[in-house]
């Protein structure tokens, strides 16, 4: 019996279909047009590539069976999993094989074994067949990694856990991970339950935001059209013929369709996300389910013990989401059956702190209307760069890459950033050098700039680099400094400035076997940002960004660990107090300062920089200085501005030494005294501060 062609899932770029008699097959068809189609090419090839591996390796996985040219794009076929069904439907039905934890477990451990990272595990991309065996499925974003870089970050594990935390119970991921820890061997995991659960929290959350823009732009999610000059986005579900269209229009509409989004992507119950009308005024439409009712209607029949375990009940759930709700009202609350409370959509929450403060959805210069935006052309465009350049660095030799470079870094002069590298060293160097050593000052910047490029490139090859990386840095004997501190198990808190390869000074010492964790700026909405973070990672480094809460940097220390800061910069979202740097009032960091006190630790300043005037192809240095110790005999405010002082002239004397080699180009005296207030970092986290949950009985009226 020969199957007609039945379409599984379509986009502007891929189509999957079930093809071939009795439709074993499933044919993936990769359809861009224009330059986008080799891109096409390689996806295709490399998914079928990382599928042969998997198949020969004994996973379950279907069978690939070739990649080919059609007149319509690049085709992918392979075995389908026979009367399989994703594993998000089959445990919404309650029918999830009794192994499934042992299953699960297995797989993964299979994956580290193999040295690969599937990439994108979640719920859909397993698939349990007639006779309850789990296969995975779509390997389009595989990759061969290190196998103790898998032990290490343990991306899909952690993607897994955090797929099944809100819809499993905690004894089916205990057994999973005890059956990970069997295969792989419990020294070489290194897991604790209770660890692997926060850390599963973390990557569910970050998940969940990410999947918040798609929810705006066309996608899986959501589908953007265009009507009679309406611009309108249709979320996945469709109201049914008994349920009702609750309607949010003017400024909070934006806010209630991502609330809407966010807590149905958390699987908790709120008035499902239907459509976003754009133009001419900006309305949400939400699906109001049969036998959903307000609260403020059913509120009679209801007692107030059965109303206290519903909100119980509801606010549990958020917790485990790592939410809270905030200034509830009663006209926030719908009831439906078994008493279950659905939230509202305009409904205000908070995060709790688990992790850094997770990106949120773009706003308007106002900050109180979100607007629909997508990242930045310019950010996209960067990132494809920078992955790009980062596999001719792989493939080509290291000649054919530095020349072009070279050449770029000659044709920066022209570019807008000359103009404040040339003011910064006048304001700082003006009286200690001519204009003629400025500006060779300024070309070395922009060619150690061009290197920079170069060096960050290999390094996100992750460890396939660690004999380049051996040669590129020498170690000097201040290192002894170092391990002193570290030996203590107290902790040691790092600082450097941006002079040199500081991203190269992180990972040498991570290879050293001292374990710690950088921070560092982690920007919303860009992609490209990423690239450093996930450089750091392929090397074991763990990485924090800036406006995470300040206990997060001190358990880092509390555990023995290191904490690395580059601290020379302003930073206008953190705290901070003008003090001379080269003789010119700037806006430092006093969070070193702020962390030397709270940890009773010192500051320990390192670089990582090549001796002036070496040759192109000579090594950097790694040295460490003395350390700076706070002066417990001022009080705080005094302290903290003398120890940051004394930093800086540390930074001062760094730059003089080896000028070509630090960010000139930051505009690094851009705030001057008076210019603004400066808002703590403890400012803007105020707000998130949850105060108690309110009771039944104190929830407030509409106004």
């Amino acid at each position: 019996m020969t199957s007609s062609n039945s379409l599984l899932k379509s986009s502007a770029r891929r189509t999957t279909e079930i093809v071939g008699e009795d439709d074993t097959g499933l044919r993936k068809l990769f359809h861009s047009r224009g330059w986008r189609r080799w891109g096409d090419h390689r996806r295709a090839e490399r998914e079928f590539q990382q599928l042969q591996v998997a198949y020969a390796a004994g996973l379950a996985v279907p069978m690939p069976r070739e990649v080919r040219r059609l007149e319509a794009g690049w085709c992918l076929t392979m075995d389908r999993v026979s009367n399989g069904r994703p594993l998000a439907r089959v445990l919404e039905t309650g029918s999830a094989p009794s192994d499934l934890g042992e299953q699960l477990g297995r797989l993964i451990a299979q994956l580290v074994h193999l040295g690969m990272l599937h990439g994108d595990l979640h719920l859909d991309n397993l698939v349990v067949d007639a006779e309850s065996k789990v296969w995975l499925v779509d390997f389009g974003q595989a990759r061969t990694r290190d196998k103790r870089i898998l032990l290490a970050n343990r991306e899909d594990l952690l993607a897994l856990l955090g797929s099944l935390r809100e819809v499993t119970d905690p004894d089916l991921r205990a057994r999973l991970v005890a059956t990970y820890v069997e295969f792989v061997g419990a020294e070489s995991a290194g897991c604790e339950l209770d660890e692997l659960e926060l850390a599963a929290r973390r990557t569910r959350r970050r998940a969940v935001l990410g999947n918040l823009a798609r929810w705006t732009r066309e996608s899986g999610v959501a589908k953007q059209i265009s009507v009679a000059g309406r611009s309108e986005i249709l979320a996945r579900r469709a109201p049914n013929a008994a349920s009702t269209l609750v309607v949010e229009s003017g400024d909070g509409a934006m806010r209630a369709w991502l609330t809407a989004a966010r807590l149905s992507e958390h699987r908790v119950p709120t008035l499902a996300p239907v459509r976003l009308l754009v133009k001419p005024k900006l309305a949400a439409e939400f699906e109001l389910p049969a036998g959903v009712f307000p609260l403020s209607e059913v509120r009679a029949k209801l007692t107030d013990e059965a109303l206290a375990e519903s909100m119980d009940a509801l606010t549990g759930k958020l917790h485990d989401r790592g939410l809270q709700l905030d200034k509830l009202r009663e006209a926030d609350l719908y009831v439906g059956e078994a008493n279950e409370l659905f939230l509202h959509p305009r409904v205000q929450l908070k995060e709790l702190d688990l992790h850094a403060a997770p990106p949120q959805p773009e706003r308007d210069e106002a900050g109180t209307t979100a607007t629909i935006t997508r990242e930045p052309l310019r950010r996209r465009l960067r990132a494809r760069a920078w992955s790009s350049f980062s596999g001719l660095v792989r493939v080509l030799p290291e000649s054919s890459i530095r020349l072009p470079l070279s050449v770029l870094a000659r044709g920066a002069r022209f570019a807008s950033t000359e103009s404040t590298v040339r003011a910064n060293l006048e304001l700082a160097l003006g009286d200690e050098t001519s204009r003629a050593e400025r500006l060779q000052i300024a070309a070395g910047v922009r060619t150690h700039a061009a290197r920079l490029v170069y060096e960050w490139a290999r390094l996100g090859a992750g460890r396939s680099e660690l004999a380049w990386l051996k040669q590129s840095v020498v170690v000097d004997d201040s290192i002894e400094r170092l391990e002193e501190l570290y030996a203590r198990g107290q902790g040691v808190i790092l600082v450097t400035a941006h002079i040199g390869n500081w991203e190269l000074l992180a990972i040498t010492l991570r290879e050293r076997g001292f374990n710690g964790t950088v921070v560092g700026r982690q920007r919303a909405n860009d992609s490209s940002s990423r690239f450093l973070v996930d450089m750091r990672s392929a090397w074991g480094l763990n990485s924090l960004p800036q406006d995470c809460s300040a206990r997060e940097p001190l358990r880092v220390l509390q555990s023995g660990a290191i904490l690395g800061l580059v601290t020379d910069m302003e930073v206008r979202r953190i705290d901070g107090e003008f003090l001379p740097f080269f003789n010119t009032p700037a806006l430092c960091m006093t969070t070193p300062a702020a962390f030397a006190r709270a940890a009773g630790l010192p500051l320990l300043p390192v670089r990582c920089v090549r001796p002036k005037n070496a040759p192109a192809n000579a090594p950097y240095r790694l040295s460490i200085e003395e350390p700076l110790a706070l002066d417990t005999s001022l009080s705080r405010e005094a302290g903290r501005s003398d120890l940051t002082r004394r930093l800086n002239s540390v930074y001062e004397r760094w730059i003089r030494e080896t000028p070509e080699q630090w960010a000139w180009h930051q505009p690094r005296w851009r705030t001057r005294p008076g210019d603004r207030t400066i808002q703590p970092l403890v400012g803007h986290k105020q707000s998130s501060k949850s105060p108690p949950q309110p009771s039944p009985g104190e929830l407030s009226k509409p106004n």
